[in-house]
This record gives C-alpha cells, sequence and structure tokens, in this order.
C-alpha cells in the first residue's frame, strides 16, 4: 500500500517542539503514522512532495517549502465544521524525479478512488503532471485550471521540468485533457505564437488584467475543475516574495485565498497543489504564510461544498431556467440560475442528451442578446 512510498512528517519540526494548542489545526488532524488501507473517513488528506530538481530559473530549493508550510499552517485556528483530515506525511526520496513522479502518482490513484480531496504541498509545478495522470481511474477527460503568472510551455528542452511540463499534460492521451484554463497569466511573460496555439485548442486563456478584482466573477472555471495548480509567482512580489524569479505584477494575497476558498468548494475537484515556493527567498515568512492561509480558506470552502447541481433531477426545484436560442446552433441553450446561492450553469444539448457546464451571469447576459461568449463557444468546440 502507500507506505512503501511515503514517511511521517518530521512532528518535532513542524511543531517547533511545542505542543499544540486545543484549536490549532495541528491538534485537530490526524497523523500518518501506521497503514491504512481504507481513507473513506477521511474528507482531506495532506501529502507533502520534497522535489525541486526539476524547477526552473533557480528554484531547485522549492523542496524545502512543505514542511514549512506545515509549521505556519498547523498554527492557525479551525473553524465550524472544520472536516476530518489527515496528513500522510511526504513522499520519500527517489533517486529521480521520474520516481518521485510515480511515488506520488500510485499515492494519489489509493486517494482519489477512495474519496478524500488531496492537498499537494510542492516541490516545482511540473508535479502537476502525477497529479493529473493519477486521475485516468476516474476520469477519461479532466479539467485542469492552472494559477500561474507564465505558460510553462517552453521548447528549449526536450526533459521535463517546470518551465515546459504542460506539454506533456497535452500529450497525454489517458487522461486526456478536456479542458485546461489558464487563469491569471501575464501577456508579456506569454510567447502570441503560444497562446494562439492553445486557443485553437480551445483552452481558456484568462488573463490576469481581465480577472483581477473579479475573482468571483470567475468562480465557475473552480466548480469544474477536477485539478487545481498554483504556482506562487502568481501572486505579485510584494506579497509573496518566496521565489527566485519574482514580478511586481500578480494576483493580491487576497484574491489567492479566494481561488483557494472556490477550489474547496467545487464538487468536482480532487486535488489541489501548491508549487514553486522557495523559503530561502522568503521574507520573514510571508510567502510561507501566504499559501498556509490559502489551504485554510480551501479548507473552509471544502465544508461549504455541496453538490446540487441541476444534472440531477432532485435538484431542479432548486433552480430557474432560460431558454435561449442562437443562430448558428441546432438547439438552444438552456441556462440554470441557482434560487440561492445564484450560481449558473448551461445545458449544451445534444441529439441524446444535455451536458451542464458552470458558467457566468455575463455568459448568459451575451447569449440572451444574441452573442455566443467565448467560454461557451470553447466548450462546444471541445464536445
Amino acid at each position: 500500500m502507500i507506505n512503501n512510498y511515503i514517511e511521517s512528517v518530521d512532528f518535532n519540526f513542524v511543531s517547533d517542539g511545542r505542543p499544540f494548542e486545543k484549536f490549532d489545526i495541528g491538534a485537530n488532524i490526524h497523523f500518518y503514522e501506521e497503514e491504512i488501507f481504507d481513507f473513506s473517513e477521511y474528507e482531506v488528506a495532506i501529502i507533502g512532495v520534497k522535489e525541486g530538481r526539476l524547477a526552473g530559473m533557480g528554484n531547485l530549493t522549492s523542496d524545502l517549502a512543505p514542511e514549512e508550510i506545515r509549521k505556519q499552517l498547523y498554527r492557525l485556528q479551525i473553524f465550524q465544521n472544520f472536516p476530518k483530515v489527515i496528513d500522510l506525511g511526504n513522499i520519500i526520496d527517489a533517486e529521480t524525479p521520474e520516481e518521485t513522479y510515480q511515488y506520488l502518482d500510485n499515492v494519489l490513484r489509493v486517494l482519489y478512488q477512495h474519496g478524500p480531496q488531496v492537498i499537494i504541498l510542492g516541490g516545482s509545478q511540473d508535479l502537476t503532471i502525477p497529479q493529473v495522470k493519477a486521475l485516468e481511474a476516474l476520469y477519461e477527460n479532466v479539467s485542469l485550471t492552472i494559477v500561474d503568472e507564465r505558460i510553462d510551455l517552453k521548447e528549449r528542452s526536450k526533459e521535463i521540468n517546470s518551465n515546459n511540463y504542460i506539454k506533456e499534460l497535452i500529450e497525454c492521451e489517458s487522461p486526456s485533457l478536456f479542458n485546461l484554463t489558464l487563469f491569471g497569466y501575464q501577456s508579456f511573460f506569454a510567447n502570441p505564437s503560444l497562446t494562439s496555439s492553445l486557443e485553437s485548442m480551445f483552452f481558456q486563456m484568462l488573463r490576469l488584467g481581465k480577472i483581477r478584482y473579479k475573482v468571483p466573477e470567475y468562480e465557475h472555471i473552480f466548480r469544474s475543475s477536477h485539478a487545481v495548480s498554483i504556482d506562487i509567482s502568481c501572486v505579485k512580489q510584494s506579497d509573496a516574495p518566496g521565489r527566485n524569479l519574482q514580478s511586481p505584477n500578480g494576483f493580491m494575497s487576497d484574491e489567492l485565498c479566494q481561488i483557494a476558498r472556490y477550489a474547496g468548494m467545487s464538487p468536482e475537484n480532487k486535488s489541489i497543489g501548491f508549487y514553486e515556493l522557495n523559503p530561502q527567498f522568503d521574507i520573514r515568512n510571508q510567502s510561507v504564510q501566504l499559501f498556509a492561509q490559502a489551504i485554510w480558506y480551501f479548507l473552509e470552502g471544502f465544508s461549504y461544498k455541496i453538490d446540487d447541481t441541476p444534472e440531477l433531477e432532485e435538484n431542479h426545484g432548486r433552480y430557474i431556467n432560460f431558454l435561449v436560442t442562437i443562430d448558428g446552433l441546432d438547439k438552444p441553450l438552456i441556462f440554470w440560475k441557482h434560487k440561492d446561492n445564484g450560481y449558473w450553469w448551461v445545458e449544451i444539448q445534444n441529439n441524446k442528451t444535455g451536458n451542464f457546464f458552470p458558467c457566468g451571469k455575463d455568459d448568459f447576459d451575451l447569449c440572451s442578446n444574441g452573442i455566443l461568449s467565448d467560454y461557451i463557444f470553447q466548450i462546444i468546440s471541445r464536445l
């Protein structure tokens, strides 16, 4: 079982040699100490991956991050309805990064099939590869959201690293990427031919300038994601200095917490990865604290999770629906709006049945005026 691939947390290190107090997170989770065959009683599992050998741009010591994040996370306070969490420790040291991928893949396959959502503490962002590939036991097609300032699809090296790992995911046949959303990339870091190529595949490209200050309007992106991968460099340098190469532009710290919370609320999400944080470049643990607080918000979002999609007939009474006809489409679109939380869904009809996808109010507004939104056009094109 997975005990062949993991080692326990250095409890004395993450607790600084002091006992956790009653309402500290560290006093309210289970630390993995012996082999467990049934993880179904746990709602969230935490796994650290101290792998940074393929980190680009001088960020090799990102492997130090998992324990530092734990030190800050486990001193934060629990909240009402705090989920049942198990900390499995860290993936054992491997001779090669490829072996680390395999170890993480093996562990994730067990966790994905037993139910708990997984928080991955990286390490470098190329660990997104096993994070996604382990989903093949559950899905033929997956939806992935990457939160990053750059598009890690460089062609300089044929070997996988944290600057080109997306290529491996795009070319993967099982599971294949039904949707890839690049959330918050910055255009001056993006090769225009690269963005055009990704758009031609009908993947979603959301520039930082489009979504800054408006993260709640894009919560539907995370509602449909099976996996979320976050690079600390998506946050502006003044808020998160803990990386070798940083930028003065990016999300603000509170926006990262919003993103993590929406990922936690998603009924589809299986894992979230926090990557590329380098404690050696951090200032007064500012970046480490930010990731810890983002994880707190992920857990809080998880506590509000509810699967009330209109796809389930018993949920239809919770929605108002709207029939929208668009020139050029054989069948009308059906928009569903939740009466309580205001979330929107779109039903795209085909010959057999309807396919339901989360969407935003802006998509409904455009379509109701006869204009097919880019987001829905991309979904129809992928279908």
